[in-house]
């Protein structure tokens, strides 16, 4: 994998991981007041964020390129291909719709999905 593409998979899944917590949050919300949540909205919302990242990423350069250096490539490589296919990849841009079915994945345990998030999450989250 090139520089450029884990660098949107290092953003797009550190999304995936924080956004998975909110929309938990948001659907138990919704859940309580005994309705449905709201999609669309959750798909604004993570829209914003995946926005937000890509903007900062001039600024998260430093953590990338040591994730990157740190990173068995040949593994994050099989973790890649072993995710759904019909969905957008981690390695380019992501909408919020693109990004709420990778959370689905995340959130139903689909272990190569969780493996590419775990291998490649930032300590303590991105920055807001």
């Amino acid at each position: 994998m090139q520089r450029d593409a884990f660098e949107y998979v290092y953003l797009n899944a550190n999304c995936m991981a924080e956004m998975a917590l909110y929309q938990t949050e948001d659907t138990r919300a919704a859940y309580a007041a005994d309705q449905m949540p709201d999609k669309k909205k959750q798909e604004q919302h993570f829209d914003q964020r995946l926005q937000r990242a890509y903007a900062i990423r001039g600024q998260l350069a430093e953590a990338i390129d040591q994730n990157f250096a740190r990173i068995d490539m040949h593994d994050l490589d099989i973790m890649m291909y072993a995710v759904p296919e019909d969905i957008a990849p981690l390695s380019g841009p992501l909408t919020g719709r693109d990004l709420a079915k990778w959370i689905e994945c995340y959130q139903m345990g689909f272990y190569a999905v969780n493996k590419v998030a775990q291998m490649v999450r930032a300590e303590g989250g991105l920055p807001a």
